[in-house]
């Protein structure tokens, strides 16, 4: 059978049967330099990883070095926020009499002619 029918019937082209992967043999010169580099700054990201091999004009890509530095798993660990756990919901305090509690607060709003006013009230928590 022909390349050109045997391609068809398997629905790829003909660029594709002949295509010939680029391993990439630079990778383990970046392995070993981005261990070199985690083992001397233990707490240094990748960021400041990259611009120390750019400083030294290593012509690497940044997302071939990332990819390589993810694999290695050199990613620090964010540690995450301590939440406050939430209290327990307390009962208001009820008044039994009039005038025992009283509670005051300051409110603003505006007029339909845009003059704003504010007030300052007072009521008695018993009977309001």
């Amino acid at each position: 059978m022909s390349l050109n029918r045997s391609c068809e019937l398997v629905s790829i082209s003909k660029t594709a049967y002949y295509y010939k992967s680029k391993k990439c043999s630079g990778n383990k010169e970046i392995e070993d330099y981005l261990k070199f580099l985690a083992k001397e700054h233990k707490r240094w990201g990748f960021n400041k990883m990259m611009l120390k091999a750019k400083l030294e004009e290593k012509p690497w890509n940044h997302k071939r070095v990332y990819r390589i530095y993810c694999k290695l798993g050199l990613n620090i660990r964010i540690k995450p926020r301590k939440r406050t756990p939430k209290g327990e919901a307390k009962m208001l305090f009820q008044p039994v009499s009039s005038n025992v509690c009283w509670s005051a607060d300051f409110m603003s709003d505006v007029l339909l002619c845009g003059d704003k006013f504010r007030t300052f009230n007072v009521i008695d928590d018993y009977n309001r």
